[in-house]
């Protein structure tokens, strides 16, 4: 199995070419439509993959029973808390509160066209 999050075609088709025989590609990205050049032909054949699109939200959940809500949260929480997964660049910049009005100005003057993910830092003594 190999789970892809980039949501880069060079990604996703570097993980067909390196997936077992009959392997599956978890694909979690929401990704933008691919330009030309994304070639599903040799190694998706060749491999005989299978790509499993990530909506763990969604229910009927297709994998029930061997993956139900709570097992997915669980198996999530374990990645995340063994280190398995790095979170620590996902949500930047984390703020006092001091500052907080200032960033969120700044922010929303000079991103208006994409997503914000910022936080703000409690007891802090700034």
């Amino acid at each position: 199995m190999i789970i892809e999050t980039s949501g880069y075609a060079d990604a996703l088709q570097s993980a067909l070419r390196g997936l077992a025989y009959g392997g599956t590609i978890s694909y979690v990205a929401f990704a933008k439509p691919f330009a030309e050049g994304f070639n599903l032909g040799r190694e998706a054949h060749f491999n005989n993959a299978k790509i499993v699109f990530s909506r763990a939200c969604s229910e009927p959940n297709p994998d029930y029973p061997r993956w139900s809500r709570k097992r997915i949260e669980e198996t999530c929480w374990e990645l995340l808390m063994n280190g398995y997964l790095n979170c620590e660049d996902l949500i930047d910049p984390v703020v006092t509160f001091a500052i907080a009005r200032k960033v969120t100005c700044s922010m929303s003057t000079s991103i208006r066209n994409r997503a914000s993910k910022w936080a703000l830092r409690f007891n802090s003594k700034e």
